[in-house]
């Protein structure tokens, strides 16, 4: 029998049981997981996509299993590179409605950004076009331009955290 976890922590919480401490140990396990393939996932993402100072190429949604002993420990059972988003109830279709929207609010995608998008995209591609560079590019050495991407990679960081942590809704 399918229950959200809301339900499940609420039974939990009528039990007796302190549910923030569990919430705590589970956000605890999926950091820990997230940090642990970091590294390799960045490592792949900016090899392949060297341009991209704002990351904003792809992302993913991962599900994490997670199991709860006798003890109420939480066990990560695996992590779902790719969920299924198929609907079999009613439960499964208001959960998986709700992870939908809340990715699409921390994207920030709005009529807006895809027009300022489409139109930074236009004017790189008619740069190229028409064979122009930037003349600042030229007088910088690599070692410059790499310490410049790393700053806008950093501010662009800072400006992505504050937008998730203002419009994380129930995650």
């Amino acid at each position: 029998h399918k229950r959200s976890l809301q339900a499940v922590m609420q039974y939990l919480k009528d039990s007796g049981h302190n549910t923030e401490e569990l919430m705590e140990e589970i956000e605890a396990i999926i950091i820990k997981t997230l940090i642990s393939v970091q590294p390799s996932l960045s490592h792949v993402y900016h090899s392949c996509q060297p341009d991209d100072t704002a990351n904003h190429m792809c992302f993913e949604i991962l599900g994490f299993d997670i199991m709860f002993d006798h003890a109420l420990k939480p066990w990560l059972i695996e992590v779902n590179h790719a969920p299924s988003f198929a609907t079999d109830s009613e439960l499964d279709s208001q959960v998986k409605r709700k992870v939908l929207q809340d990715c699409f609010t921390l994207l920030n995608l709005s009529p807006e950004t895809k027009k300022r998008f489409k139109k930074e995209v236009r004017q790189q591609f008619e740069k190229r076009a028409m064979g122009k560079k930037d003349p600042k590019d030229k007088k910088l050495d690599r070692a410059q331009r790499s310490e410049g991407r790393y700053e806008i990679r950093e501010e662009l960081a800072k400006q992505r955290t504050e937008w998730e942590e203002n419009n994380c809704g129930d995650f």
